[in-house]
């Protein structure tokens, strides 16, 4: 699966907010709270398809004449809405993954120089025929994380029934 994760362990803040998780709460609210924050960024995931922009909310790259005569349409990723319908959660262990197993997702997320997957040679033609552009779907970027920052401080305080001023302090 083409995944990024949050887990428990690593150095972000958010990573650092969730640590502890495991033995503060029971293994059902620990579930929900992967599930919520697990949303969070499907949802954002699924926002730069409608949208149109990458990861760092830089619009994607218009299709070229070619392939929009080709296509019939101008929109990019929405030929048969197969990669945006892919994308899924996953659990292992203490992560939540968002990812997907279509085949052409890396072709789509990252950049493709024309001919890679097949030289054009006489009466053969190049696959793909053109280079085609990087255009991120999947990935973190600081303000998704502060959502889910602010998701998390929410659970804690409806959820668990912490004060807000002991969340305040301590889940920066």
């Amino acid at each position: 699966m083409f995944t990024f994760e949050v887990n428990y362990t690593g150095g972000d803040r958010l990573r650092n907010v969730l640590n502890g998780l495991n033995e503060a709460f029971s293994k059902t609210d620990h579930r929900s709270i992967l599930q919520q924050i697990g949303q969070l960024y499907l949802d954002e995931t699924d926002n730069r398809f409608t949208k149109g922009y990458d990861v760092d909310r830089k619009k994607w790259k218009p299709l070229k004449p070619s392939t929009i005569r080709l296509k019939g349409h101008d929109t990019v990723g929405h030929k048969t809405t197969d990669l945006r319908r892919s994308i899924k959660m996953d659990f292992v262990g203490n992560s939540v993954f968002i990812g997907t197993n279509s085949p052409y997702a890396k072709t789509f997320h990252y950049f493709v120089k024309k001919g890679k997957f097949r030289k054009a040679s006489p009466g053969v033609q190049a696959i793909p025929w053109g280079d085609i552009p990087a255009r991120s779907f999947i990935g973190r970027n600081t303000r998704i994380d502060d959502k889910a920052m602010t998701l998390l401080r929410k659970i804690l305080i409806q959820q668990f029934g912490l004060d807000k001023s002991f969340v305040k302090d301590n889940f920066q």
